[in-house]
């Protein structure tokens, strides 16, 4: 029973670490001009709001 939780905790960390891995190197080809959340890859990046 041990072994068969430890093997589950390895595998939801590993599946954690490749959905991570695959999320950041989503948000690095984007690049600094996508950043705004929910924003198409191709759409321009709103203006920021200065106070």
């Amino acid at each position: 029973m041990v072994m068969g939780s430890l093997a589950a905790f390895t595998a939801v960390l590993g599946l954690l670490a490749v959905v991570d891995y695959v999320l950041i190197a989503k948000v690095i080809r984007r690049g600094p001009r996508g950043l705004d959340l929910g924003a198409a890859a191709d759409e321009p990046r709103s203006p920021a709001l200065t106070f």
